[in-house]
């Protein structure tokens, strides 16, 4: 199988507009991908995206948060742009993740077991492949490289 890198680490854009009618609405793009659908920036709210990258056929799954800033901001909106899954490895084993029917396979490291200060370690999630069922297969690596 292939494996991928975990880097994903692309930066987002945001655009703002208010309408006097509807209120504040944000649509966000990641590099090189397309605009989600503009939504209301509701208080107290979650939303999910899913935004394709056309070029990679990769599919970016976002959620954002809207909150109340506290005390003397409190007209102000705080906005979260975060990713909609991160897969977190507790083991002491190494994992592969990838998605049903995809070739590709993305390394999610373990933890260092003889270091007591070690964190465990996560990777941010998108479905590499938008044309395939977004479910996720779980591989575990031997000591030895192998995979089962």
């Amino acid at each position: 199988p292939t494996e991928l890198s975990a880097a994903q680490e692309e930066a987002l854009m945001a655009s703002f507009s208010t309408a006097e009618l509807l209120g504040d609405r944000i649509a966000v793009q990641v590099p090189g991908g397309r605009w989600s659908k503009d939504f209301m920036l509701r208080e107290n709210s979650t939303t999910h995206l899913s935004i394709l990258h056309p070029e990679k056929g990769v599919v970016h799954e976002l959620a954002v948060s809207v909150l109340r800033a506290p005390g003397k901001f409190k007209r102000t909106s705080i906005v979260n742009v975060l990713p909609r899954f991160v897969l977190v490895n507790t083991s002491d084993t190494h994992l592969l993740v990838g998605q049903t029917r995809c070739s590709e396979w993305t390394l999610l490291p373990r933890r260092n077991s003889y270091d007591k200060n070690s964190e465990d370690k996560d990777l941010v999630w998108h479905w590499p492949r938008a044309n395939r069922k977004r479910r996720l297969r779980l591989r575990v690596r031997d000591a030895d490289g192998g995979d089962w």
